[in-house]
């Protein structure tokens, strides 16, 4: 499948007019300035800190996830199954 066959939404047949929005609508963000603020504020490297916990933070989750997707497997092929997806989620456009 080519890049060109995939669409946003799941069934082609639908008419525009009945399509979802592909813009979900607007939540309330009451927090929004006061994060801004926070950033703002930061150092470089304190921002690049940020960055890094929270990269951890997404593989440990990722890995909570697929330990609850397959419980059976030992920890050698765990492992091997860890590393395929993270092989998987490297962005590979640089």
């Amino acid at each position: 499948m080519s890049t060109t066959d995939i669409t946003p939404f799941a069934d082609d047949a639908l008419s525009p007019d009945s399509r979802p929005s592909p813009v979900p609508a607007r939540k309330p963000r009451p927090n929004h300035q006061r994060t801004l603020q926070i950033l703002r504020a930061m150092s470089p490297q304190e921002k690049l800190a940020q960055v890094f916990k929270l990269n951890e933070r997404t593989l440990e989750l990722m890995r909570i996830g697929l330990r609850r997707r397959f419980p059976d497997l030992d920890e050698a092929a765990f492992q091997q199954v860890y590393l395929q997806m993270r092989e998987r989620c490297h962005n590979r456009n640089y």
